[in-house]
């Protein structure tokens, strides 16, 4: 699988911070322009969903 590849509407890279692999290359996710993210992998059935906004009060706001 090459990293960056999309599959209906689910990003389906292996999952990185800091250089260090978070989910296995099996995982699918997707994040939203509000801070929002899903990620599932379902090699270690593992499940995580983030539900934020990162827009409120405004635009500027950039911490979640």
């Amino acid at each position: 699988m090459i990293p960056g590849q999309y599959a209906l509407g689910w990003r389906m890279p292996p999952y990185r911070d800091k250089g260090k692999l978070i989910f296995s290359p099996g995982s699918i996710g997707h994040t939203g322009y509000t801070g929002t993210c899903i990620w599932m992998d379902r090699q270690r059935n593992t499940q995580i969903v983030i539900l934020s906004n990162r827009v409120y009060p405004t635009r500027r706001h950039t911490k979640i």
